[in-house]
């Protein structure tokens, strides 16, 4: 019961924060700064000073950087959220879409964390119910950068939470085919075909409906009738 009462009171902290944001500037809780990345944190915290000390690394982009930090504060609360109603959380999870857009648009074509950024605003997209756009920015992802092994897992996460197990599949063994020695895609898709072989299984051992003509398996155990993988 305790433990309830204080996931509350954090909630309610967190969406008092956005409406005080919405209102002028928003506040970051220390805690949360320490959470973030050391450049977010310098950015964070002494902009000018950080800005000279990383620009040497992220370019031009630095100047823009910032909003990308804000983002991931954003999905650090929505995921911190859980004792509050779902449109809540997917209010946080749009406001970090709308920060993380924002260094997007401004970026460079060689800014370094490019990938990231579609990769985070993936997530948050999924969260936020945009699952098109989703999909989009996880390939994007990919497409800027082939190795990025946990953005095919994302990817094939979302197919499939969807039902499209085969695209999943199929974007996992893409994925190994530039990470060969990436353990998260070899464990999903280890998980995959197991998934898949227990599918099968019950399909075969599945008793006919009564008063049904029993339908035969072809002798080599062949299955017929199952889904042909959707393009992109």
């Amino acid at each position: 019961m305790r433990f309830i009462l204080v996931a509350s009171i954090l909630a309610s902290s967190l969406i008092l924060s956005t409406a005080q944001g919405q209102q002028g500037k928003e506040r970051y809780a220390p805690n949360e700064i320490a959470m973030l990345p050391d450049y977010c944190q310098d950015l964070m915290t002494d902009y000018g000073k950080a800005r000279r000390k990383w620009a040497s690394v992220l370019g031009p982009t630095v100047d823009h950087t910032h909003h990308y930090c804000r983002g991931l504060i954003k999905m650090m609360r929505a995921q911190r959220l859980f004792s509050v109603p779902a449109q809540h959380r997917r209010t946080y999870w749009s406001s970090a879409v709308n920060e993380i857009s924002y260094t997007i648009r401004n970026a460079t074509p060689d800014f370094v964390l490019l990938p990231e950024l579609y990769y985070k605003r993936g997530i948050s997209q999924s969260n936020a119910g945009k699952v098109k756009e989703a999909e989009a920015d996880f390939l994007r992802a990919i497409q800027i950068l082939p190795t990025y092994d946990i953005a095919y897992v994302q990817l094939a996460g979302l197919y499939r939470q969807y039902g499209r197990v085969d695209r999943a599949s199929e974007v996992v063994s893409k994925g190994l085919e530039h990470v060969p020695e990436s353990k998260v895609l070899r464990d999903l898709q280890s998980e995959l075909q197991r998934s898949n072989a227990a599918t099968k299984a019950s399909r075969r051992t599945e008793p006919p409906s009564v008063g049904a003509t029993p339908i035969e398996t072809p002798a080599d155990g062949g299955q017929t009738g199952e889904a042909t993988p959707q393009s992109k």
